[in-house]
């Protein structure tokens, strides 16, 4: 992911505009910050994971993009962790 598209998505959760985010390309920003994908087969979730992260992140492809919630779960992990070193304001 290039990263205009990263910076993009990051601007979308610091403002809390998930709902309008690609399914393709948020599963490629939960991976940039180095998640990996557990498994699919069989499910509309697709699971995602790191090894020193507890959480797991779940994503459902909802006509082409990521569900809204899912996202701002995502969004409240990078805080948590400061992934990436990321930092969101209070």
């Amino acid at each position: 992911m290039n990263d205009k598209k990263k910076k993009e998505i990051l601007r979308k959760i610091h403002a809390n505009e998930v709902n309008n985010i690609s399914y393709v390309d948020f599963c490629n920003f939960v991976e940039c910050y180095g998640f990996q994908k557990k498994r699919q087969n069989g499910t509309s979730h697709t699971i995602y994971g790191m090894a020193d992260i507890p959480e797991i992140v779940n994503i459902q492809n909802n006509n082409g993009n990521a569900k809204g919630y899912q996202v701002r779960e995502f969004g409240k992990l990078i805080e948590k962790y400061k992934l990436g070193g990321e930092e969101f304001d209070s």
